[in-house]
């Protein structure tokens, strides 16, 4: 209450919930436009342009039906909690037909979209993909990439708005600050700040929301300085999540990021959800959703993932179930966490290790 500038227009909101409980936050109605403002540069990054058509897959309630125009932004919103193989043939026809140039939304859609889509000629040509809101590998990156034939790119940023980084175009992986935004620090475990290929926490300063100032803001993510001038962050990169949301560990207790776990397998196309969930150090459950329960090969498909991750992951026992897509954990906004976990680790022991 103390740092909040009720003379400036604003609303209440709340920190991001990952690994934390959300706090109350106050933002300006100006911090909105100037937000949103940086999230259409990174569009006009990938190529976007005044007047594109964007396609948009993201958690939004379309009441039960399966897409929707919305002409505030150009966009067909895509029902992500609908899309499946029996109204595909009809959600490409309104795809084709909408004609978008640009897609938007979180990396799991377009993992589940791109799915769908495999082996099927597309009449229509992105220019880019800005995937939000979610953590996503090179292998998911790649999948997203061979179906709509453009580049997909990410950008980090939260609730807060304290900081936004964008991803590189030449550089996969690599995040350039925003310095107008906010500015990143990256401390390491003994306070000092990290230097150029060291890593640590996320520490934001904002400049955008002046109705609640979040002044060197602990995030609780992780990230690698990969650029620094003059002691300003200049690039990021390695980004890792909210303090052990991304690491899976082994039975040394040695955690393991998410990131660095990719299945390269085309195996991977023959289910609709992959979901890791891990309840126990030492034992990981790979849950799946096949598209076809009926299929003769599943079996097979399910020794070939389950050998791919015990060829990545040496020590920790690996534990493949088939499930019913009710058990896949699904966020009210429609996000699908790569992993579920039940570990609760001191997050001074995972920047120690």
């Amino acid at each position: 209450e103390s740092i909040i500038e009720r003379n400036i227009k604003g609303y209440l909101s709340s920190t991001g919930g990952s690994g934390r409980k959300p706090s109350k936050l106050f933002l300006s109605n100006e911090s909105y436009y100037v937000d949103l403002s940086y999230l259409v540069y990174s569009f006009w990054k990938l190529g976007y342009k005044k007047g594109d058509r964007k396609l948009t897959l993201r958690g939004v309630d379309l009441k039960g039906k399966l897409y929707k125009y919305n002409p505030i932004y150009n966009e067909l919103q895509i029902n992500i909690f609908l899309m499946s193989e029996e109204n595909i043939e009809s959600l490409l026809k309104e795809i084709e037909k909408f004609n978008p140039n640009f897609g938007h939304g979180y990396p799991s859609a377009f993992i589940r979209l791109s799915q769908l889509l495999k082996n099927r000629k597309l009449n229509f040509q992105l220019k880019g993909i800005c995937l939000a809101s979610e953590s996503f590998n090179e292998t998911q990156r790649e999948i997203i990439e061979k179906v709509f034939k453009c580049k997909a790119r990410g950008f980090y940023g939260h609730s807060e708005r304290a900081a936004f980084a964008n991803e590189k175009l030449e550089e996969k992986g690599v995040y350039e600050v925003f310095l107008n935004y906010g500015l990143i620090e990256i401390i390491k475990e003994d306070g000092s700040k990290a230097k150029e290929n060291e890593r640590g926490e996320i520490v934001c300063t904002g400049f955008i929301n002046e109705a609640m100032p979040l002044i060197r803001y602990k995030t609780g993510d992780f990230a690698t300085v990969n650029k620094i001038q003059n002691g300003i962050v200049l690039e990021i990169k390695d980004l890792i999540g909210r303090w052990g949301k991304d690491f899976v560990y082994n039975k040394n207790g040695h955690p393991i990021p998410t990131t660095a776990i990719n299945i390269h397998s085309d195996i991977q196309y023959q289910f609709k959800y992959i979901q890791l969930y891990q309840k126990n150090i030492g034992d990981l459950i790979i849950k799946l959703v096949p598209w076809d329960k009926k299929d003769e090969k599943l079996n097979l498909y399910l020794k070939e993932i389950k050998r791919d991750f015990e060829n990545k992951l040496k020590n920790i026992n690996i534990i493949v179930k088939l499930v019913e897509e009710s058990n896949i954990y699904i966020s009210h906004r429609g996000k699908i966490p790569y992993l579920i976990t039940e570990i609760k680790i001191n997050k001074r022991e995972i920047c120690k290790r």
